[in-house]
């Protein structure tokens, strides 16, 4: 009897710490992915790219957890390149990228949300 309720609390914490990550991902992502489309809607705007750079820093060294490292580095050069692109390419390709970091956002977000599909 020991051994059923010591599994069924690890199971219990196991679920609540799944539950935990799908929502910091989620919040995450949500919040990149809205000021990417932001930055798609407005342009190259120093402030809104400042902030995306800082909340990506912030927020990549937990992401790495949980998220492949292929798509991590795929997001950290998207919004790495987000400064230069404005100075060296034209504006398409500026939104481009912005949409490039909202799409990869919401494919990271479906990753994480628990349900069957992301288990398979």
């Amino acid at each position: 009897m020991k051994s059923l309720i010591a599994s069924l609390i690890l199971l219990l914490l196991l679920i609540g710490a799944v539950s935990v990550n799908s929502a910091y991902v989620q919040s995450v992502c949500g919040d990149i992915s809205e000021l990417a489309d932001e930055l798609c809607e407005s342009g190259y705007e120093s402030e809104k790219v400042s902030r995306l750079i800082s909340l990506w820093d912030k927020h990549e060294g937990i992401l790495s957890l949980s998220v492949e490292a292929d798509e991590l580095k795929r997001m950290k050069d998207l919004v790495s390149s987000l400064p230069t692109l404005k100075e060296k390419t034209s504006s398409d390709e500026f939104i481009r990228a912005c949409l490039l970091i909202s799409d990869l956002c919401d494919e990271l977000s479906s990753y994480e949300r628990i349900s069957f599909e992301s288990i398979l």
